[in-house]
């Protein structure tokens, strides 16, 4: 234990601290030593005892499992010695009935789907060339919406101011 603690603060390395701040530093130290001892050894106790505790506990958690693991396989032995339940049963066929109800409706909005797509139609108001595609390929969009941005070239016209031919070339 160093009596002189060392000081770095404003100084150009390490050197003994000195002052009466420094020294009752030191002795509250000493003082509270063995209170610190005492208290380390408590926690050390306790720690030891959770300990004892713990490996208690894993013991009782595991004859718990175990025992739930040997209900559970008295119970599948059970059921498989003697069949399933005319309940069970019922509601197994029934479930399978709802699964069948489920993938004809699936089938059937399948075919009004395609039915719509064969007669879907995209048409413009009047005949131009596209300048701009608004939306993307698989896009969902509602009837009137616009797709595409057209140019009316039949009423296309150029006005400039002084060109001559050798600019047309």
């Amino acid at each position: 234990y160093i009596d002189e603690p060392i000081c770095y603060e404003g100084q150009g390395g390490p050197v003994p601290c000195t002052g009466p701040f420094y020294s009752s530093r030191i002795k509250n130290e000493r003082e509270n030593a063995p209170r610190i001892l005492q208290s380390a050894q408590e926690s050390l106790e306790i720690a030891r005892a959770q300990y004892s505790l713990a490996l208690a506990g894993v013991n009782n958690d595991t004859a718990v499992s175990a025992n739930a693991s040997v209900v559970s396989a008295q119970q599948a032995l059970e059921q498989a010695t003697t069949g399933p339940k005319e309940a069970d049963i019922e509601a197994a066929q029934l479930q399978v009935q709802q699964a069948e109800i489920s993938l004809e409706q699936s089938r059937f909005s399948l075919q009004q789907a395609a039915d719509a797509l064969e007669k879907a139609e995209l048409t413009a108001p009047w005949s131009g060339t596209i300048l701009s595609v608004d939306v993307s390929v698989g896009a969902m969009i509602g009837a009137g919406t616009p797709v595409v941005t057209l140019l009316d070239t039949d009423r296309l016209q150029f006005h400039t101011n002084n060109l001559s031919e050798r600019d047309l070339a």
